[in-house]
């Protein structure tokens, strides 16, 4: 699956979060959210875009 290119500096910082993360080993990790304003969230996953409403209520995705 391709990934979209990147554009804001949310996203970037969420996929580096999510890597570094992943590479320490992080157990169950399957996302990063970043809440950018209470309207305004950027998800970062590996995951396929069909499982995001699971991942926005998982315990396993870490909230910033």
């Amino acid at each position: 699956m391709n990934q979209p290119e990147l554009t804001s500096p949310n996203e970037k910082i969420a996929k580096w979060i999510f890597e570094q993360l992943e590479q320490a080993g992080l157990p169950g990790l399957i996302a990063v959210i970043i809440d950018e304003t209470c309207t305004s969230t950027c998800i970062y996953t590996k995951s396929d875009s069909s499982s995001l409403k699971s991942i926005v209520t998982s315990n396993n995705a870490y909230r910033l």
